[in-house]
C-alpha cells in the first residue's frame, strides 16, 4: 500500500491523448456566442417556459417528483427578464408566475391574490442594491478605502490583540461589499436574548456582563458603539463571513461621502430613475398591495419601520418583482453605471470552500457548466438570497445570455427554502438560452464570405463559438497557414471565433469585434484533467503592422445579421453570400 500511492502518480502524470469524441473547446470567460435577442419568439424558450410553468405547477400542488414546497402556507412570485430591448416591449420581464397559498397569505391587511405588483420584503436581496446605490452615487473609486476613513469614529475603538479586537483600518469598503471583513454578523452583544436556549446550555452560561447587555442596534450611534466591542470573526480579506453589519456600515460610509442621508441616496441614485414606483428603503405606510402574512408583527413587516436608514441596508427593502426586473435590466444593460464599472462588478472576489461557488459584491457566485461537468464552458450566475422574519427572497443575473430572475414569497409558518424554484428556473432555462443563443448565431453569422478569389467559411456546430472551417485565398490554404504559425497540425485544428464587447454603433449598423482561439484536438491532457488557458496561451499572440492576427470584426445590419467579416491585420473584408 506504502508503494501504490507514488506508482499511481507516476502513471497518471503521463498525458493522455484527449479524443476526439470528448473534445470540448476552451473558450475565453464570457458569452460563447452573441447575446440572443427578441427570447419571448425564441421556440426553445418557448418550449421552456412551458415546462416551467409545468413544474411550478406541480410545485405549487404539491404533485412535484423532483421537488418538495410548502404549497399550502408559501405564497410566492417569480418574473423572468432580459437586457435585451425587444423582449420587454410592454413588459419588463417576458415571464412571470404567481401562487398564493391554499390557506391565504393575507392577514387582516394586504392582498388576497399575490401578482407582478405585489410588495413582498426582498430580504437579503437588499444588499444587492445597498452595494448598487453606493456604487451608482459614488463609484467605485472608493472600493480600497479604509471604512475609518468614512467613518471615523471605529479608528478610536482598535484594540492592539487581533483576536479581541478588529483592526478597522484594514477594512476596505470593498472587504464589507463583498462579507469579506471578517466582521460580527449583527451589532449585538446577546443575541440568545431573544430566542429558547436549551437546558443544557442555560445551565453552563456564565453570568451576563451587565456593561453588555444589549439588544440589535437601529441607531448609527449605538450601532458603532457594539460594533466596537464586537470580536473579529477572522483578519480581513481573509475567508467569506456573512455580516448583516456590513451593509449597515458601507451605507454609513456612502452617507459621508456624498453627504446625504442614505434614504435619500437610495432614492435618487436608481428607485427614481428606474421608475421603481412600488420600491421602498423600509416598510411603506400604504399596505393596499403589500403581502403580510398573519400580521405585520409575527410576519416581520414593521421590523422595517426604522427611522436609522442606514440600519435597513442590509435586509429592509420592500419591491415588487416587476420592479426588480427593472432593476436587473438596468444592471445588466448598464443604464446607470459605465460598461466598465458593471465589468468591475459583476466578477468575483473571493472563492468558497465550495468549487461550485465564488463571493462578489455581495453576489453569490454559481460556476454553472452547460455539461454538467467541470470540463464544460463556465457560466456564472450572480446570486442573492435569503430570509427576513417569514419572507424569502432569490434574485439571479446571467450576463452570458443577458437575463435575470427575481422570486419573491412569504409563508405564513417559516421563511421558504426558495431553491426549488430556483432550481426548476435553472433546470429549464439555461440549456433553452444556450439553444436559443446557438440558432441565432447560425442565422446571423453562418455562411460563406467572399472577396474575390478569397473563401471563408463559418458554421455552427453546437460546442461553443464560431467554427472556422475554411479559408483560402486562390490556391492558399489561409486556415493551414494559421495552423502552422501556431505550431498545430491541420488536420487537428480547432479555429473558432469568440464575440467580444467591443461595438462600433450607428444609426444603420454596427461592427462587432470578435476574437479567434485556436486550439489542437488532439492536444495531450495533463494528468487526465483537461487545462484551459487559451486566454493566456493564444490569445493576441501575433501580431503584424499594430494589428493582431486573430482580430475579426463582423459588419452587422440594422437587424443583426451579419453582412461582412473584416480581417484588419491582412487588409481582408469579404461580403457574406447568399
Amino acid at each position: 500500500m506504502h508503494f501504490l500511492t507514488p506508482l499511481v502518480f507516476l502513471f497518471s502524470a503521463v498525458p493522455s491523448v484527449r479524443s476526439l469524441d470528448s473534445y470540448q473547446p476552451c473558450p475565453l470567460l464570457g458569452p460563447r456566442f452573441p447575446l440572443p435577442t427578441g427570447l419571448p419568439t425564441s421556440k426553445p424558450l418557448q418550449a421552456a417556459l412551458m415546462n416551467l410553468t409545468a413544474a411550478l405547477d406541480a410545485l405549487s400542488t404539491g404533485d412535484s417528483h423532483d421537488f418538495t414546497a410548502t404549497t399550502n402556507t408559501t405564497s410566492f412570485s417569480v418574473a423572468l427578464f432580459s437586457s435585451d430591448p425587444l423582449s420587454n416591449a410592454s413588459s419588463p420581464f417576458f415571464y412571470q408566475y404567481h401562487h398564493t397559498a391554499s390557506n391565504s397569505t393575507a392577514g387582516p391587511i394586504g392582498v388576497r391574490e399575490v401578482n407582478a405588483d405585489s410588495v413582498y420584503n426582498v430580504a437579503r436581496i437588499t444588499s444587492v442594491f445597498t452595494v448598487y446605490a453606493f456604487l451608482v452615487a459614488a463609484g467605485d473609486t472608493h472600493w480600497l478605502d479604509p471604512i475609518t476613513k468614512h467613518v471615523p469614529e471605529l479608528a478610536a475603538s482598535e484594540g492592539s490583540q487581533p483576536v479581541e479586537s478588529v483592526k478597522w483600518e484594514d477594512v476596505r469598503l470593498i472587504d464589507l461589499a463583498s462579507n469579506m471583513a471578517g466582521i460580527g454578523r449583527d451589532a449585538t452583544l446577546d443575541s440568545l436574548s431573544n430566542k429558547s436556549v436549551p437546558k443544557a446550555l442555560a445551565s453552563i452560561l456564565p453570568t451576563k456582563n451587565q456593561q453588555l447587555i444589549s439588544t440589535f442596534s437601529k441607531n448609527h450611534r449605538d450601532f458603532l458603539k457594539l460594533m466596537a466591542k464586537r470580536r473579529p470573526v477572522n483578519l480581513p480579506s481573509s475567508t467569506p463571513t456573512y455580516s448583516n453589519a456590513a451593509f449597515q456600515l458601507l451605507a454609513l460610509a456612502v452617507e459621508n461621502i456624498n453627504r446625504k442621508p442614505f434614504n435619500t441616496t437610495f432614492d435618487q441614485s436608481f428607485l427614481q430613475p428606474l421608475n421603481m414606483r412600488s420600491s421602498t428603503l423600509g416598510a411603506p405606510n400604504n399596505t393596499k398591495n403589500a403581502v403580510i402574512p398573519t400580521n405585520e408583527t409575527v410576519s416581520g413587516w414593521a421590523d422595517g419601520r426604522i427611522d436609522e436608514s442606514t440600519a435597513l441596508a442590509a435586509n429592509f427593502m420592500y419591491s415588487t418583482v416587476t420592479d426588480l426586473s427593472k432593476a436587473g435590466r438596468a444592471i445588466l444593460r448598464s443604464e446607470l453605471l459605465s460598461q466598465v464599472s458593471t465589468n468591475r462588478w459583476l466578477k468575483p472576489v473571493s472563492q468558497t470552500s465550495n468549487a461550485a461557488d465564488d463571493i462578489g459584491a455581495p453576489f453569490s457566485i454559481y460556476r454553472a457548466t452547460l455539461t454538467g461537468k467541470s470540463t464544460g464552458a463556465l457560466v456564472p450566475i450572480y446570486t442573492q438570497f435569503g430570509a427576513q422574519g417569514l419572507y424569502s427572497s432569490y434574485f439571479g443575473l446571467a450576463p452570458d445570455w443577458g437575463v435575470g430572475f427575481a422570486i419573491l414569497s412569504a409563508d405564513t409558518a417559516a421563511p421558504a427554502d426558495l431553491n426549488a424554484h430556483a432550481d426548476l428556473i435553472s433546470t429549464y432555462l439555461l440549456p433553452a438560452l444556450e439553444k436559443s443563443a446557438i440558432q441565432q448565431a447560425f442565422l446571423n453569422y453562418a455562411g460563406t464570405y467572399n472577396f474575390g478569389d478569397s473563401k471563408l467559411l463559418i458554421t455552427i456546430d453546437g460546442l461553443s463559438g464560431l467554427s472556422l472551417t475554411n479559408w483560402t485565398s486562390g490556391s492558399k490554404d489561409l486556415r493551414a497557414a494559421f495552423a502552422e504559425l501556431y505550431s498545430i497540425p491541420s488536420d487537428t485544428l480547432d479555429f473558432r471565433l469568440y464575440a467580444t464587447n467591443l461595438v462600433d454603433q450607428t444609426a444603420q449598423s454596427s461592427r462587432k469585434a470578435f476574437r479567434a482561439v485556436l486550439q489542437d484536438i488532439a492536444a495531450p491532457i495533463d494528468a487526465g484533467t483537461p487545462t484551459c488557458i487559451t486566454w493566456m496561451d493564444s490569445l493576441d499572440k501575433f501580431v503584424y503592422n499594430g494589428v493582431s492576427l486573430d482580430e475579426f470584426v463582423f459588419e452587422l445590419d440594422e437587424k443583426g445579421m451579419a453582412i461582412g467579416l473584416d480581417i484588419p491585420a491582412l487588409n481582408m473584408t469579404l461580403k457574406k453570400g447568399n
